[in-house]
């Protein structure tokens, strides 16, 4: 099976590589109907990062060899050649210094980009994901030597999980249900508890508490944020936002794991109505400090995951007793949490193009006693998705509906 896998996948590789640019992406060519995807900026980012993972499996020099022809991103290109849903050229450059030994490209970029002690900033809309997914890039570079950014990524989580605040703002955690300072209203259907007709009223508030999701975050420098469920560019959540969330944790973890502890987080986590106790930790003492920790945040994302899912596979076996029945009483209209979890496989969206190239988590380490037994399972899983991650970059892009939560 695995071998006509990647018969398939050279196949694909060739088929990606012959196809017109970007100005064919989002057009049914056949019908010439326009539909509302995301566009892709370009696919040469995709097709160096699809060779990056074919010379991967079959160690063969073509693909070796096409992925050092690929330029990567502009050092003095702005912030949003950053790795996110869109592109992945620096990812593409950091597989490049890995195979090639050429870190030219991804280390100017960090340098360039990452040396400010400010919060990261590319735009308005969901700003908190691409912050998370520079980290998640700085730390993958930093491990291979090739640059020195660990102190900058976790300088950065800290405008993440309110340490600081952002610009002249208060801080603010960003990812909710991790302390008492988190959002309470995130845009997320099944968490609003809501109909579709009052998912956006504001003054109702959730009626459920989502954990372990990261929100847009600030809408600018000065760290303008409110929390109502309306302000879907600041409060919405997604699963490409937790994917950049997860993999910076996760390379934190690698570089600072002392002091943080395994937790014993009950299966049965508090539905609404129910007090929930928050800045103690998992009752562990030895902890950094709730912000900073890192296992804590990687078992909170898991919960989110699960309050994503719908069907048949939750039923009892959810830990959010919330999430057991999955509708929201909406006439089965936008039914909670939202269709992207039917139509986009999860592992795909959310593991796929993030965790691929980052194995952060050494075998050691995933196997260690002081990682939690939720990560450890999670990380065996992430381990899989390097056997979707070809299928991942040469993805269609996600419907602009769908990806709404």
């Amino acid at each position: 099976m695995a071998d006509q896998y990647l018969e398939q996948a050279k196949k694909l590789y060739e088929f990606a590589k012959a196809k017109p640019p970007l100005n064919e992406y989002g057009v049914n060519r056949k019908e010439g109907t326009e539909y509302d995807f995301y566009k892709s900026d370009a696919k040469e980012d995709d097709v160096a990062w699809a060779a990056a993972w074919l010379y991967k499996a079959t160690q063969e020099d073509q693909y070796k060899n096409e992925l050092a022809s690929y330029p990567g991103p502009n050092p003095n290109d702005d912030n949003w050649s950053s790795l996110n849903w869109n592109r992945v050229d620096l990812a593409a450059s950091i597989m490049n210094g890995e195979i090639n030994n050429n870190w030219n490209t991804a280390s100017d970029w960090f340098n360039n980009h990452c040396k400010s002690d400010n919060y990261f900033f590319v735009g308005e809309w969901g700003s908190a994901r691409y912050n998370c997914a520079a980290q998640l890039a700085a730390l993958v570079a930093s491990k291979h030597d090739a640059v020195d950014k660990e102190a900058w990524a976790q300088n950065q989580m800290g405008y993440i999980l309110g340490e600081k605040g952002v610009g002249t703002a208060n801080p603010k955690c960003f990812v909710t249900g991790f302390d008492e300072n988190s959002p309470k209203n995130p845009h997320h259907r099944a968490a609003s508890g809501t109909d579709s007709a009052q998912t956006n009223a504001d003054s109702i508030e959730n009626k459920h508490i989502l954990l372990g999701a990261l929100v847009g975050g600030p809408a600018d420098e000065n760290g303008a944020y409110q929390d109502i469920r309306s302000d879907y560019q600041s409060n919405e959540v997604s699963l490409d936002y937790n994917a950049g969330l997860v993999g910076a944790a996760a390379g934190l973890y690698y570089f600072y794991p002392q002091g943080i502890t395994d937790a014993d987080i009950s299966a049965s986590v508090p539905d609404s109505g129910v007090e929930i106790t928050y800045g103690g930790g998992m009752g562990n003492s030895a902890v950094v400090n709730n912000s900073q920790n890192y296992a804590k945040l990687l078992q909170y994302s898991l919960y989110f995951y699960d309050a994503n899912m719908c069907g048949s596979d939750v039923g009892e076996s959810s830990a959010l007793t919330w999430r057991k029945d999955c509708h929201v009483q909406d006439a089965q209209l936008n039914s909670a949490p939202a269709e992207s979890e039917t139509i986009l496989p999860k592992l795909n969206t959310v593991i796929g193009k993030y965790w691929s190239f980052v194995n952060l988590l050494s075998e050691e380490n995933a196997e260690a006693d002081t990682v939690p037994a939720a990560t450890r399972t999670k990380t065996r899983v992430l381990r899989l998705s390097k056997a979707v991650d070809l299928r991942n970059s040469l993805r269609c892009r996600r419907l602009r509906t769908v990806s709404r939560i």
